[in-house]
């Protein structure tokens, strides 16, 4: 009663964080599909995952190829504030 079986062209993306592959955040899905659900994921990541003091590269590799990336931004320094008091900043008169 099952319909035959097709044979279908599939990949397998990975997710990188900085260069690392994460094994849990691979899939599979139809290789013409393959970027966009990749950009899709990286997209959602960006935004689930919280900024460091550091640059994360979020990256998605299908056939060797990279097929998606994104940045997370690193936290920068806020040198006009000193123990808790906004210094600098020019005359005020």
């Amino acid at each position: 009663a099952d319909p035959p079986l097709r044979e279908a062209k599939l990949s397998k993306v990975d997710i990188l964080l900085n260069g690392e592959a994460v094994g849990p955040l691979s899939f599979v899905c139809h290789t013409p599909n393959a970027q966009a659900e990749a950009r899709v994921v990286c997209k959602k990541l960006q935004e689930v995952l919280p900024r460091q003091q550091f640059v994360v590269v979020i990256q998605a590799k299908a056939d060797g190829k990279i097929i998606a990336s994104e940045r997370i931004r690193a936290y920068r320094k806020d040198v006009l504030v000193k123990s808790g008091k906004t210094v600098g900043g020019g005359d005020i008169s």
